[in-house]
């Protein structure tokens, strides 16, 4: 295979649309902006026919004018896209921040209404329609997708089929099925990587691109449509703050002053949304959100083929998706989606070779913008990332000597022609000190200014100063042994009862005494293929756990090694890759590094999140790496070998392997059981348990407790949020006058969670029922749920 081949170049001049045509379709985008407006003016909900008209208003229209337009001349279609898509974004979160705050003075206490909210729309979509008549590009996006050959056919119609089993299956999980069906999303999603490289030569940019937007979004979905309600860990806390945003129709941080409400991604977007396409709340970030987000790995690919061929990128895509966290995770942080998105279009418009100096460091300046107004660690990270960046390209000029000259040929790297020599897009200049401050200021005058939340940063370098222990690896889960667990719980108790009056919690005599033991996180069941393995001699779920660390190391030693050969390449040739955007990878890594070796740190901003934020920038780099392992046995033998590999880290961090294997930690994507599903998973009975608890008068007068993670047992009263109501249940820590709710895994195994103070590691203990039994009343229980007072 040749991957050497440039991309083939977007259209830009393919012929203006016939007058005919373009004044029918404005005739029709005219109609369906009145029939939105009638729909929310006059209250008519229309099941499917609002939703998708709505986000067609607040979204795909503004972009498409966008991107039909002259502001994008001369990028990709992926660049155009990326480009459109955020900037409306941004302005719906400026222009929903500038009702807010402007309306009230007018008298209009409710700005955030659908009212006012569907005039803005008017207004953006009017604005950018007149921007478009007066600054026209002759693009044509129909051409990028016309006379597919069958191969690109053949992609396409399997990625579309891999995000309807992905809705299939998650709806037939919740309805207590199997897993069957994403598993069968997850085998084609892995066919279809395979066909992707081997196909390369014969598939457009556009289709590939299309492809891999599919693919994306059915890894999202399979994670994201789980359950009724809200599922998962962070969307709890943002949920709640975009229903207090809706409820008041109104931003606030008097509302409430917590950092996740600084965050306009999840507070005043959400709200316009919801405000919009009238779907019950929580698909606003379960379905619409995974939309915009599933486009972020389209642009992943466009900001590596900056550089590298094909099939590199195509291999970088692989490693993006196919991290852990991008499926796991990522549904469940919806402001780091939206953050995600900024980052990934500022750096394509810091690398864009035919914009000027000012336009690329404008253009980045606003993305940060963005980044830092959506989610303030993933900004924290990004400012981090230019500081290290910086620090080492200074300090690599001492080891680089400019060689002007034409570069040797390399099959990793993209070539155009420019002069008559080979030439390499570079990052040149836009990474400056001037940058720094001005990412600093950002986040100064809206952390620290607008909304005073950067007190949390502070302390946690504050406790990151202080910090003396470390981990060896960026995926190293920590904990301790259940003795150690076991008194750390018990120690937190006793910290908790000191210079607390006689009577808070229940009598120190009985909660000592009840038994609670740590008990083993379960396994997925052996399947046949895994009992055949095991009658062979090979223990199923120690192979599950090495291959888990093999990835997790393959890919840190590939990333080393990657970094390593382009310096020296670079060293040698006299010239970067990329120029000063070769430093952005090094930054980031230390970044992670940084995260990896302080815990207080890994605890608030997460270094899984981080590598995943990593996977923006290094994503080639792994491939290089794990391509320069290989040279030995020859330059082709060594491409196959990196997509082998590549395809084997897929295969077992989808956990398509191992769920077809069994004995492993079952993903709530595939099951109906396990840490994510019982911690994350909102069940029926535990949503009435809630109903019915936030029915009670006086009820926020009482502590509330429930297992870890607490956020999702918050009665859904946005109005009376006053702070963290709901804190944990572990048998030391319950109040003699309080709530205590046990959730549905109590109810049928008796085990619940508990958050251990020194590592912060989840961890199972058998819940002393008895115990609550003696001291407390049942005062309400479902089968499913059971609430005591």
């Amino acid at each position: 295979m040749n991957y050497s081949r440039p991309a083939p170049v977007a259209s830009g001049k393919s012929g203006a649309a016939p007058i005919a045509g373009r004044v029918f379709g404005a005739f029709v985008t005219l109609v369906l902006a009145l029939v939105v407006n009638f729909m929310v003016f006059a209250s008519v909900d229309l099941p499917v026919a609002r939703p998708v008209l709505g986000f067609w208003f607040m979204v795909v229209l503004p972009a498409y004018l966008l991107y039909t337009s002259s502001a994008w001349r001369r990028c990709g279609l992926q660049e155009r896209v990326g480009y459109s898509v955020c900037l409306v974004l941004l302005i719906l979160m400026a222009s929903g921040l500038v009702i807010n705050e402007v309306l009230p003075l007018g008298g209009v206490q409710r700005p955030l209404a659908p009212g006012p909210i569907i005039i803005v729309g008017d207004l953006i979509n009017l604005s950018l329609y007149v921007y478009r008549i007066r600054h026209p590009d002759t693009i044509r996006p129909r051409i990028n997708f016309a006379e597919f050959s069958k191969e690109e056919f053949r992609l396409l119609v399997a990625a579309a089929l891999t995000v309807a089993l992905a809705i299939f299956g998650a709806n037939n999980l919740n309805n207590g099925g199997s897993g069957t069906i994403t598993l069968i999303a997850l085998a084609i999603m892995a066919l279809i990587g395979v066909l992707s490289v081997r196909w390369l030569r014969v598939t457009r940019e556009t289709v590939m691109s299309a492809v891999i937007y599919l693919v994306s979004l059915g890894l999202l979905l399979s994670t994201s449509l789980r359950g009724w309600s809200v599922t998962g860990h962070d969307i709890q806390q943002e949920y709640l703050v975009f229903q207090l945003t809706q409820v008041h129709g109104r931003w606030s941080m008097a509302y409430f002053h917590d950092a996740y409400n600084a965050c306009l991604s999840i507070t005043i977007l959400p709200t316009e949304l919801a405000q919009i396409i009238n779907v019950d709340n929580p698909y606003v970030y379960k379905l619409f959100f995974q939309l915009l987000f599933a486009l972020c790995p389209v642009l992943v690919y466009a900001l590596a083929r900056r550089y590298f061929n094909r099939g590199v990128s195509t291999l970088a895509v692989a490693y993006f998706v196919g991290f852990p966290t991008f499926f796991t995770d990522m549904p469940f942080l919806n402001r780091q989606e939206i953050a995600l998105l900024f980052v990934t279009v500022g750096l394509l418009a810091a690398t864009n070779p035919v914009w000027s100096f000012r336009r690329r460091q404008v253009s980045l300046g606003i993305a940060g913008l963005g980044a830092e107004v959506s989610h303030y660690s993933t900004m924290y990270v990004f400012v981090g990332t230019l500081v290290i960046a910086l620090l080492f390209s200074y300090v690599g000029r001492l080891f680089i000597k400019p060689n002007r000259g034409e570069p040797k040929p390399d099959p990793t790297m993209r070539y155009a022609r420019r002069g008559g020599r080979r030439w390499v897009p570079t990052f040149k200049g836009s990474l400056s000190i001037g940058l720094v401050i001005a990412f600093i200021g950002i986040v100064f005058a809206w952390g620290t200014l607008a909304t005073k939340t950067t007190g949390a940063v502070v302390s946690t370098a504050e406790q990151a100063i202080t910090s003396g222990s470390i981990s060896i690896t960026a995926f190293d889960s920590g904990g301790g042994s259940d003795a150690s667990v076991q008194a750390a719980l018990v120690k937190d108790g006793l910290q908790a009862r000191v210079g607390v009056p006689s009577g808070t919690f229940l009598p120190w005599s009985a909660v000592s005494k009840a038994a609670a033991p740590i008990v083993d996180v379960p396994l997925t069941p052996l399947t046949a293929i895994g009992r055949d393995l095991k009658s062979l001699g090979l223990p199923v779920s120690t192979l599950n756990s090495l291959a888990r660390s093999l990835v997790a190391y393959s890919e840190e030693l590939f990333l080393a090694i990657g970094l390593v050969r382009l310096f020296l390449a670079g060293r040698r040739e006299g010239r970067l890759v990329g120029g000063q955007f070769f430093w952005l990878p090094v930054g980031i890594t230390g970044m992670v590094v940084v995260i990896t070796v302080v815990p207080s740190i890994a605890v608030d901003y997460g270094v899984l999140r981080a590598f995943q934020q990593g996977l923006v920038f290094f994503g080639p780099v792994i491939v290089i790496g794990s391509m320069t392992v290989f040279a030995p046995i020859g330059k082709n033998r060594a491409r196959i070998a990196a997509c082998a590999v590549c395809l084997g880290m897929f295969l077992f961090t989808s956990t398509l392997v191992p769920q077809i294997l069994g004995n492993n930690l079952a993903e709530l994507n595939l099951n109906n059981s396990g840490n994510y599903y019982n911690l994350y998973y909102t069940t029926p009975q535990e949503a009435s348990g809630i109903a019915w608890l936030g029915a009670q008068p006086a009820v926020l007068n009482y502590p509330i407790q429930a297992s870890f993670d607490p956020r999702r047992w918050e009665p859904m009263d946005p109005s009376s949020i006053v702070g963290e109501r709901v804190i944990d249940e572990y048998p030391t820590l319950v109040y003699q006058d309080g709530w205590v709710i046990l959730g549905s895994m109590v109810a049928k195994s008796g085990v619940s969670f508990a958050l251990e103070p020194t590592s912060d590691a989840v961890v199972e203990y058998k819940y002393p029922t008895e115990l609550l039994n003696n001291y407390k009343n049942l005062v309400y229980t479902n089968g499913g749920t059971a609430i005591y007072k």
